[in-house]
C-alpha cells in the first residue's frame, strides 16, 4: 500500500492549500464583511455596489470553507490494482489466475452437465452444434425454468444457485475455454474475493503465460491451457 499525493477523491479538479492559508483566508473574509456591515450602516450610499461587496465576501468564505485541504488529497491505493502497460504480472497473480480458472471449469461443467440432464444437450457439443442446438430447441430453453439460462452465438450464460457464468464452447467440443472479459465477469458476478481487480490484469497474465506457452489461443475469443 501506497499514499500517492495529488489523487483527488472527487472528479472535480480543484487547488489545494493548507490549513493554515485557509483558516486566514477565512478571517481576511469574516473581516472584509464586518467591515463592509459597518460602512453600510454608517454611510448612504448606492445598495446595489454594497450588496455586491456583501456577496463577493461571501463568494470567497464558501471558497475558503469548501478548498479542498492538502490531506484531502492524499489517498491510500494498493498499486497492485493500477493495471500496467505490458507488464509482468505478479507470482500471486499468476497463482490466483488459476485459481480462479479451476473454479470457472468446473462452472462449465457443471453447465454442461444440467443442459445434458434437464434439455438432453449431447456432451461433446462443437459451437456450431450448439448454434443448431439452441435454434432447434428454442421453446424449450425459453420455458425452462429451474435456472435461468441465456443463450447467445457459440455459448451461453447460465445462473444457478450456486454460480453465475458466461462460456463459449469450443470448435472441436471444448468447454473449457476461457478469455479475459468473462474470467473477470465471473469473479464479479459471482462476488469472488480476488487480487485479479481489473481485467487488464487478467490479460496481462494470459499474453504472459501465452508466451511461456502455458496457455494457447484458438484464434476466436477462447484460450485453451496447453
Amino acid at each position: 500500500m501506497v499514499r500517492l499525493f495529488g489523487c483527488y477523491k472527487s472528479l472535480d479538479t480543484r487547488l489545494y492549500m493548507n490549513r493554515k492559508s485557509q483558516f486566514w483566508l477565512f478571517f481576511i473574509s469574516s473581516l472584509s464583511l464586518v467591515v463592509f456591515l459597518t460602512f453600510l450602516n454608517y454611510h448612504n450610499s448606492n445598495l446595489i455596489v454594497y450588496l455586491l461587496l456583501i456577496a463577493l465576501t461571501i463568494a470567497l468564505l464558501i471558497k475558503a470553507i469548501t478548498y479542498k485541504t492538502q490531506n484531502d488529497l492524499i489517498v491510500d491505493i494498493d498499486i497492485n490494482e493500477l493495471p500496467r502497460e505490458n507488464a509482468i504480472p505478479l507470482d500471486d497473480q499468476i497463482t490466483e489466475f488459476y485459481h480462479i480458472l479451476s473454479l470457472f471449469n468446473k462452472a462449465q461443467k457443471d453447465s454442461c452437465d444440467i443442459l445434458h440432464k434437464d434439455l438432453n444437450l449431447p456432451i461433446p457439443i462443437t459451437n456450431n452444434e450448439w448454434v443448431v442446438f439452441r435454434m432447434e430447441n428454442k421453446k424449450a430453453i425459453k420455458d425452462y425454468s429451474k435456472y435461468q439460462i441465456f443463450p447467445h452465438g457459440y455459448g451461453l450464460s447460465l445462473k444457478t444457485p450456486d454460480f453465475f457464468i458466461d462460456f463459449d464452447f469450443g470448435e472441436n467440443g471444448e468447454i473449457n475455454g476461457f478469455d479475459a472479459g468473462r474470467l473477470f465477469n465471473f469473479i464479479s458476478k459471482n462476488k469472488i474475493k480476488s487480487s485479479l481487480k481489473n481485467q487488464k490484469i487478467i490479460e496481462q497474465v494470459i499474453a504472459d503465460q501465452i508466451n511461456k506457452n502455458k496457455v494457447v489461443y484458438s484464434g476466436y475469443i477462447n484460450h485453451y491451457l496447453a
